[in-house]
């Protein structure tokens, strides 16, 4: 099959969310056009792995993509998350920070450090961790200004943390971390 008809049919079946299917064609594409293979090629590839829930085959493929465009955001961004669900917490943060010093207006970064803050000043109460959790939900306050509240899902254990009412007196967010509620 040539090229473009695989391109396609790759990006029909991402559009329909058969990630399964779109997967086939890209492994064949992958495979049998070495030469012409993209950076689009290999982060769709990364991407369907991604959503299978494939985490260390859609690691090689945004490594792979990324060795094409080093400073691509979403490669960077979507690995990151991928090393974060397999728990590779300082891997993930690492390349967190490397997407924010690209560019610090990216949401996702934020609501995953958010997230780690949280669970880590639940546990604890420590000021330094509070801090923390504190700076990237303000983050995540100005780039989603609209949320009259703020759900930051942890996917590793499917279950959304709930940081209810965002009141900010004196640069400082008054009532923090509330219930976590599970998703049905």
């Amino acid at each position: 099959m040539k090229t473009d008809d695989l391109r396609l049919l790759i990006d029909k079946h991402l559009a329909d969310e058969e990630y399964s299917d779109s997967l086939k064609y890209c492994n064949t594409l992958v495979k049998d056009h070495e030469k012409e293979i993209t950076f689009d090629d290999l982060f769709k590839t990364g991407l369907c792995h991604f959503k299978l829930d494939q985490n260390e085959d859609a690691i090689r493929c945004f490594d792979r993509a990324l060795e094409m465009e080093p400073d691509n955001l979403l490669a960077i961004t979507n690995k990151a998350v991928s090393l974060y669900n397999l728990k590779r917490i300082d891997e993930a943060f690492a390349l967190f920070r490397t997407a924010l010093n690209i560019n610090s207006n990216v949401f996702p970064p934020w609501h995953y450090m958010a997230l780690h803050f949280l669970k880590k000043y639940r546990e604890s109460g420590n000021n330094k961790t509070k801090e923390k959790l504190v700076n990237a939900v303000r983050h995540l306050i100005c780039l989603a200004p609209d949320y009259g509240n703020l759900t930051i899902h942890d996917p590793s254990n499917n279950e959304d943390c709930r940081l209810d009412v965002f009141l900010i007196i004196n640069d400082k967010i008054v009532e923090l971390p509330i219930d976590e509620i599970a998703i049905p």
